[in-house]
Formats: C-alpha cells, sequence, structure tokens
C-alpha cells in the first residue's frame, strides 16, 4: 500500500498508483482536496481522506500561503490565513489495515514530527519504507552532528538507513527542448532519459531534503 500523506492535488497518488494494489491520499485543506478528489476520481484504487495527519483527533489550526498552496501548514510560518481542519492519527486512520511491505510519503511542511507521533503502531509494520521531507531549519547539533527529530524518532523505532534520491538526467545542447521536455515531465511524467539512484546517508547536512527515503534494512544491497 502506498500511503500519500499531504497529497496536495494527487500528483504522487497519481502516478504511484500503477505500482500499488491500494492508494491512501490524505490532504488538510478541504479546498485543495477537491481537486484531489477530482484527479483521483478515475483510479479505483485510490481512496482520498480530507485531513490533516497529526498526533490527535479533533479540529486543528491550518495556516494557508496564498503565494504557495503546497507550503500550507500546521505549523505557523509565513501566512495569508487560518482554517480549522479536522486532524487525526494515521494509527487511526487506517484502522486494522496491515502496512506490511507499504510505503509512506510525508510531506507536511513542518508538522511532519506530528505524523509520526501519531503513527506509532503503524511504526511496527514490517518492511515499511518511510519518505519524509525536512526542511533545513529542522535541524540542530548535538554531539558535532545534525540530528531532526523526526529522524532521531524514526531511529528509537528501529529505522536506521536513510538515503537521498539522486537524479541524473540528460541536458539538451538547445534550451528550448529542455524547457520542452520539463513540461512533459510536469503534465504527463515523461522523461527522455534519467539515471535515478539511491545514496546512504551516513552524516546529515543542514539543508533541505526534499525525500529522506528511511529504512530498517538496507535496501540499496538487498
Amino acid at each position: 500500500m502506498f500511503l500519500d500523506v499531504g497529497a496536495n492535488y494527487g500528483t504522487y497518488s497519481v502516478y504511484l498508483s500503477k505500482y500499488f494494489k491500494k492508494v491512501m491520499a490524505f490532504e488538510a485543506d478541504p479546498r485543495i482536496y477537491k481537486l484531489l478528489d477530482f484527479n483521483t476520481e478515475n483510479f479505483p484504487n485510490v481512496h482520498c481522506l480530507n485531513y490533516a495527519v497529526s498526533d490527535s483527533k479533533g479540529s486543528k489550526k491550518f495556516y494557508i500561503d496564498f503565494k504557495n498552496f503546497g507550503a500550507n501548514s500546521l505549523i505557523k510560518k509565513r501566512f495569508n490565513k487560518t482554517i480549522q481542519v479536522k486532524s487525526n492519527t494515521l494509527d487511526k486512520l487506517i484502522k486494522k489495515q496491515t502496512l506490511n511491505n507499504s510505503f509512506v510519503k510525508i510531506d507536511t511542511e513542518g508538522s511532519e514530527i506530528l505524523v509520526l507521533k501519531g503513527m506509532s503502531k503503524t511504526l511496527n509494520s514490517k518492511n515499511l519504507i518511510i519518505g519524509i521531507e525536512q526542511l533545513k531549519e529542522e535541524f540542530f547539533i548535538k554531539k558535532n552532528t545534525y540530528k531532526s527529530k523526526c529522524l532521531e524518532l524514526l531511529k528509537k523505532k528501529g529505522f536506521n538507513f536513510f538515503y537521498e534520491i539522486e537524479i541524473k538526467e540528460w541536458r539538451f545542447e538547445y534550451s528550448y527542448f529542455s524547457k520542452f521536455f520539463k513540461l512533459l515531465e510536469i503534465i504527463f511524467f515523461i522523461k527522455p532519459s534519467a539515471d535515478v539512484k539511491l545514496k546512504r546517508i551516513n552524516i546529515f547536512k543542514k539543508i533541505n531534503y526534499q525525500q529522506i527515503i528511511c529504512s530498517k534494512k538496507d535496501i540499496i544491497n538487498i
């Protein structure tokens, strides 16, 4: 199963629906959720839920950024407006469904730690892989090493292998072709040529990580 926590309008959910038997997509903003529901209506294996995945059930203040809806968050940053949204834990939202051999993508613009705190049972699933965004402001120094609350929590749950995604793409001599293929990639997920690899992270830096792949096993040398 693929769980898309912070699904926005469904890019990952739609694309990965052909690789997973079931997809659960979670989006907090009720307006963006309508787009998510519309974009996935022809994908029968995608199930959408209008919730902010967090550490408790109830209602939470949600910060809206009109300049970048992808930056909406439960964490106060730059914002133009606040709304109240439904919240619940991932453990409760998936109920008794097994997440063995599953992938969970978490991109909630700074509230990832709340998501992890609300999925303590889920984190015990066998062969579970987590893909999590970590922004540079979430890192702190302890014993001369950069750490984050999310990564420390995952380590306590047995996630000791961390990777970043390296993508090496063809570059074209004429800028027009590069822009053209970039447009195709955005709209249709088409890449002219891309070499995608996982690179083990042994020492973290104070930088933005769009997705850190976290596993209990070494997934490179399997």
